[in-house]
């Protein structure tokens, strides 16, 4: 069936390479070799700009409005009536309400429900996803876990939550051959632990920065923690700092290297729709150690050591297990087979498959 889709795209911007972005990226890669007689009608903001050159059955248009609500429900139904599109993808929670072109929407998490604090009107938040659940055709998300938080917390149907893992691109996190030159930028040794990801509360920073810190200082070896992508992130008080490194930011190119030359990767987080940082440091050949909560488990199976998140004495001797070293070899190994089988483009795969089964034919039914 030849379809004609529209893409919300605002998620590349210049020098910005999300989650998000990185999934659409190879998304849109992926559809012209699964699927030759579709388009793609790509649509941004003014502050959009593409990391690639459209080309063939790929088209990109640019929507002059900066605010996102007239971008969404005044520009955007014009430009999806007057591209002829037979469904239109929103990689967010939010579509256009009056368009009369069917819509798929996507739900990473419930994150901004459960933690306090992490949005200004829950209540608000909760009804405008709710309406936008309702007004698609299908709600996707990327675990069983957040879907199961969807269906509870908006009340909409089981079947209406479909989940599509995102999975990693292996064509972009794989063992680096020589990560030295990008250690020397970041200046940091090999040999480190590292956590990769913000600093926010549900990311548990502090309770790993503090499990660490309690470990015998002949455990530790003189190996650092790297904290990386943390922002201004600060240590809590009373903590030795010459035990960590803090990396506010980490350049995509450099990311590779940096989890290849890692003696294990650390995620402490309390909560997940997914979990990608530890799936990509699987997929670079690092051993991986994760918290038991959210969808982590369902994610990394049984490639990694499981702590829990909320036990200081758990956390650290799962730490005490990465330097001693005995499970490293395993837990490499599995890690790569576990990042095999979550592969990009088996989600890009995925979704193709949640649009064909959704959408109207291109030129009408």
């Amino acid at each position: 069936m030849r379809i004609k889709a529209a893409v919300d795209c605002r998620e590349f911007r210049r020098g910005v390479i999300t989650g998000i972005g990185r999934f659409l990226l190879n998304f849109i890669g992926q559809v012209p070799k699964l699927r030759p007689d579709w388009e793609l009608l790509l649509l941004g903001g003014p502050d959009t700009e593409l990391p690639f050159v459209p080309s063939g059955s790929v088209s990109y248009v640019q929507l002059s409005c900066g605010n996102p609500q007239l971008w969404e429900q005044f520009h955007l139904p014009m430009a999806l009536r007057g591209g002829g599109c037979g469904i239109f993808f929103s990689p967010y929670y939010k579509t256009c309400a009056f368009s009369g072109v069917p819509s798929l929407i996507t739900v990473h998490d419930m994150l901004d429900l459960i933690y306090p604090g992490y949005t200004r009107f829950p209540r608000l938040y909760r009804e405008l996803m709710r309406f936008y659940a309702r007004r698609s055709l299908a709600v996707i998300t990327d675990s069983e876990n957040s879907r199961r938080d969807i269906v509870s917390m908006l009340g909409l149907p089981p079947r209406k939550v479909l989940v599509n893992p995102v999975g990693v691109d292996r064509s972009v996190f794989f063992p680096a051959a020589d990560p030295r030159p990008s250690l020397r930028r970041l200046g940091i040794e090999p040999g480190y632990l590292l956590y990769v990801g913000n600093s926010n509360p549900h990311k548990n920073v502090d309770g790993l920065v503090r499990a660490y810190a309690s470990l015998d200082s002949a455990a530790r070896s003189g190996r650092k923690l790297v904290l990386a992508g943390v922002g201004t992130y600060s240590l809590p008080a009373g903590v030795d700092p010459s035990s960590f490194v803090l990396i506010p930011t980490v350049p995509q190119a450099d990311l590779p290297s940096l989890y290849s030359a890692a003696r294990a990767f650390v995620f402490p987080s309390f909560y997940e729709g997914f979990g990608l940082p530890p799936l990509e440091a699987m997929a670079c050949g690092c051993p991986v150690a994760s918290s038991n909560a959210a969808s982590l488990p369902e994610v990394l199976g049984d490639a990694c050591l499981y702590f829990d998140p909320r036990s200081g004495d758990g956390m650290r001797s799962a730490l005490g297990r990465l330097l001693d070293g005995g499970e490293l070899a395993g837990l490499r190994a599995k890690g790569l087979v576990r990042a095999a089988e979550q592969d990009a483009s088996l989600a890009a795969a995925g979704l193709v498959s949640i649009i064909e089964r959704f959408a109207a034919p291109a030129g009408g039914r």
